[in-house]
C-alpha cells in the first residue's frame, strides 16, 4: 500500500502593521585623515514608514521620504602631532578618499518633543 502523503498549506505570513509619521532624522558622519578630523551632522525632517510584526513587535522594514527640511553642520580641525610634516610639506587639503575612519551613526526622534525612536537607530 502506497503512502499517502498530506499536503502542508505554506505557511503564511505574519501579521504587520504599518506606522508612518514625520520624524526628525539625525546622521552624524565623523572621517579622520592624518591631518584632518571632520565631524558632519545632518538634521532631516522625513516621512518615515515602518512596518511591524503584529505577533512579536519586531521592526520588518523601514523606509525614509525625501528630505523635507534641512539643516547640516560641519566642523574640520587639524589633527595634532602633524606639524612638522605640515612645516615641511604644507597641509594638504581634505579629502574623503583619504579617510582611514569613517564613521556614520543615524538616529531619529519625534517632532513635537524630540523622542528618540532607537528601534530605527543604526551605525556603520
Amino acid at each position: 500500500m502506497p503512502i499517502q502523503r498530506v499536503q502542508t498549506p505554506p505557511p503564511s505570513p505574519p501579521e504587520t502593521i504599518t506606522v508612518t509619521q514625520k520624524l526628525r532624522k539625525r546622521v552624524e558622519s565623523k572621517w579622520i585623515t592624518p591631518y584632518w578630523t571632520v565631524l558632519q551632522t545632518e538634521y532631516h525632517v522625513v516621512e518615515n514608514s515602518s512596518v511591524y510584526c503584529v505577533r512579536t513587535k519586531y521592526l520588518v522594514a523601514t523606509e525614509d521620504s525625501d528630505p523635507i527640511d534641512t539643516f547640516i553642520l560641519t566642523s574640520i580641525n587639524r589633527n595634532s602631532g602633524t606639524d612638522l610634516e605640515t612645516a615641511i610639506f604644507g597641509v594638504p587639503d581634505f579629502k574623503e578618499e583619504d579617510a582611514h575612519t569613517h564613521r556614520v551613526n543615524v538616529d531619529y526622534y519625534t517632532i513635537p518633543k524630540f523622542v528618540e525612536v532607537p528601534e530605527l537607530a543604526r551605525s556603520s
